[in-house]
């Protein structure tokens, strides 16, 4: 063999030592890249999340076994769907949103949107996107998307917001979610310029309930006096609420005056119709309500929500002086009250004030304390004398004389207007004719004040104004004599110290 023969053959299984080698190291790339694919789709078809690859137009070009998990449905049926067409209608602008805003730029953005699953039910989907830019020329062409399940998150997300705007003892929506739907309902009703009704329920001498039957019972009495509203409250837009303590709402966007007083009497009967005994409630002998109704037309400007609710509020007050157990409606809508200025230590001051509720002080019926104020009705001459006590959102009256109600909210309150003052007293002469009280429902409304006169109840031990003790008259009269204010003023001691007395005997009990 010539030596070119034998180089030759040399050179031939070289060459073929370097393509057995290639072969050799193909074989064991496409080994491992089948290992590694294998390897994804295991991760991706048991993982929790579900990985897609997005291209610029927004379609999904691919999606992870997993996804047949939470979309019930094959890869291949998903993928074949626009992207945005799966989420609900509702959802779609916010999932169009991020994809906007991934093109844009931004390196990662996350939504939570819902879809249909194939069995009715909806699912919710937390998605977070990553953009795909092209190295060579910086072009965006697309997206990884990383989506779960979180469903079961948001359930207990809603739960507990449900829970937080509940009132617990009813199961109606509860003072704060009344008065966040009571505000959007507003602006709703102002934008279409349709009606919004409100209709105010009080239970007739509960407290008299209570002392006869018990707190237990009064409890019972309660629920059943709403679920009986809530009978009444069924569109999707009605809200029947507990307003506090003993009273009640029910907000209905577009319903006329006529439509709210029929709901209202409807309401009126099916609570009398329950027939739960009240033998301190004559003359049915059962437990009945006095409703207050108002209805508005919200102005694009210069009205406000709670200025429905002082009309109501008033009317409310006008069926119990009318004998209860029958329903008002306002014939106006006032503008709104000047609310009370607020004391710089107020949360200092309802910490003093929960010590006298604690020791049961801010409950009516104190024989002494009953004295005083028909001492000071009968001292200044007015048919109506109070002790109020004025909490965080109301203002109870813990003696009456010529007034058959338990209290007012806080922004209709003249003895509120004492709190953050440092006169030793406050006389309006005529109530119609003061900025401050020209539009206050309690003027406007029944009982129809126009004179009022109120020393401040001082605690002595905190030194915060806790309440006032007031006279009132339904005309105007003259400004009080020094003289007359000074027997206001030791008439607001006299009660402060009753009232530090009971707060007194019961702490000693308890300890």
């Amino acid at each position: 063999m010539t030596t070119a023969a034998v180089l030759l053959a040399i050179a031939c299984a070289a060459m073929a030592l370097l393509l057995l080698r290639e072969v050799l190291r193909g074989r064991a790339f496409r080994a491992a890249a089948r290992e590694r694919e294998a390897t994804f789709d295991l991760l991706t078809r048991h993982s929790a999340d579900v990985v897609s690859r997005i291209d610029a137009q927004g379609r999904r070009v691919y999606l992870a076994p997993s996804a047949e998990r939470l979309f019930g449905r094959a890869v291949e049926e998903v993928l074949a769907e626009p992207m945005l067409e799966q989420a609900v209608p509702e959802d779609r602008p916010q999932v169009e949103a991020a994809l906007m805003r991934l093109r844009a730029g931004e390196r990662q953005v996350r939504v939570t949107y819902r879809i249909h699953h194939p069995d009715g039910r909806p699912v919710w989907i937390e998605a977070s996107g990553f953009p795909v830019i092209d190295e060579a020329d910086g072009q965006y062409e697309g997206a990884v998307v990383i989506a779960r399940d979180v469903t079961e998150r948001k359930l207990a997300e809603e739960q507990l917001t449900r829970l937080a705007r509940t009132d617990a003892l009813t199961a109606l929506a509860n003072r704060r979610h009344f008065d966040e739907t009571l505000a959007g309902e507003w602006r709703r009703m102002q934008r279409e310029g349709a009606p919004l009704s409100l209709i105010l329920l009080d239970v007739d001498r509960f407290k008299l309930f209570n002392d006869r039957y018990g707190h237990p019972t009064g409890d019972d009495c309660l629920r059943r006096i709403a679920a009986a509203i809530a009978l009444h409250a069924r569109r999707p837009a009605d809200l029947a609420a507990r307003h506090g303590g003993e009273e009640f709402a029910v907000l209905l966007p577009n319903t006329p005056a006529e439509g709210a007083a029929g709901i209202a009497e409807r309401i009126r009967g099916a609570i009398e119709a329950l027939g739960l005994p009240h033998d301190a409630n004559p003359p049915t002998g059962v437990v009945t309500v006095s409703l207050g109704i108002a209805c508005a037309k919200p102005a694009a400007a210069g009205s406000m929500a709670e200025a429905l609710v002082a009309a109501a509020d008033g009317a409310l007050y006008e069926a119990k002086r009318m004998g209860r157990n029958r329903l008002r409606l306002a014939t106006s809508i006032p503008p709104p009250p000047m609310p009370p200025p607020v004391p710089v230590e107020e949360e200092a001051r309802l910490r003093a004030l929960v010590e006298f509720d604690r020791a049961g002080a801010m409950q009516m019926g104190d024989e002494e304390l009953e004295r005083i104020a028909r001492l000071a009705a009968a001292l200044l001459g007015t048919p109506i004398a109070l002790v109020s006590l004025v909490g965080r959102d109301r203002q109870r009256f813990v003696a009456a004389h010529g007034l058959d109600s338990a209290g007012t909210s806080r922004d209709a309150s003249f003895c509120a207007h004492l709190l953050a003052s440092t006169e030793e007293a406050l006389v309006v002469p005529d109530a119609a004719l003061d900025a401050r009280f020209a539009g206050n429902p309690l003027v406007t409304g029944a009982p129809g004040i126009r004179f009022y006169a109120g020393a401040p109840l001082i605690c002595p031990r905190t030194g915060h104004r806790l309440g006032a003790l007031c006279s009132i008259d339904q005309v105007p009269r003259p400004p009080l004599t020094p003289a007359q204010q000074a027997v206001l003023r030791d008439l607001a001691a006299m009660a402060m110290a009753t009232l530090e007395r009971r707060r007194a005997v019961a702490e000693a009990l308890l300890a």
